[in-house]
C-alpha cells in the first residue's frame, strides 16, 4: 500500500514537471492570445517573462515594443497567424517562424527558443515586413 501512494505521488509530481514546462509552439500560441484579446505591448511583456534574464534587456525590449506599435496604424488590426516554419537545432534550441496576418498587410515574426535546462526561454524575438520576391527567404 505504501508503495502503491509513493508511486501514485512521483507520477504526479512527474506530471505536473512535464505540464509546466511550455513548449515554443504554447508560448507563441499564447503570445498570439495575448496579442489578440489584450495588447501587443502585454504580449511582449509574456514572451520575455520565460527568460529570467530579460530584465538586463528592458531597453531592446522596449524598442521592439515602440516599433511594433508605431507599425500598428500602416497594418491595421490584428487578425490571425500562421506557422511557416519550425526549425530544431539540436534538442534545446528552435525556430519558429509566422505570418502574422494584419488587415492590410502580413508581418513575419522569428521566435529563437532555447532550453538550457528543463525549461523553454524566449532567446531573440524579430518581426519583418516582406516583398513578395523576399518571401523565399522567410525559412
Amino acid at each position: 500500500m505504501k508503495i502503491q501512494v509513493l508511486i501514485t505521488i512521483c507520477l504526479t509530481l512527474a506530471i505536473s514537471a512535464v505540464k509546466g514546462q511550455n513548449s515554443p509552439t504554447e508560448v507563441s500560441d499564447r503570445f498570439f492570445a495575448i496579442c489578440k484579446t489584450d495588447s501587443i505591448d502585454k504580449a511582449i511583456d509574456y514572451l520575455f517573462s520565460t527568460n529570467k534574464y530579460s530584465n538586463e534587456s528592458q531597453t531592446q525590449i522596449n524598442t521592439i515594443k515602440d516599433n511594433l506599435t508605431k507599425t500598428g496604424p500602416f497594418v491595421g488590426p490584428f487578425s490571425g497567424y500562421e506557422l511557416l516554419s519550425s526549425k530544431g537545432f539540436g534538442k534545446d534550441i528552435m525556430l519558429l517562424t509566422f505570418v502574422v496576418k494584419y488587415e492590410r498587410t502580413p508581418l513575419f515574426f522569428k521566435f529563437l527558443f532555447y532550453k538550457p535546462h528543463e525549461k523553454w526561454q524566449i532567446q531573440n524575438f524579430n518581426f519583418e515586413s516582406k516583398s513578395i520576391e523576399e518571401l523565399k527567404d522567410v525559412n
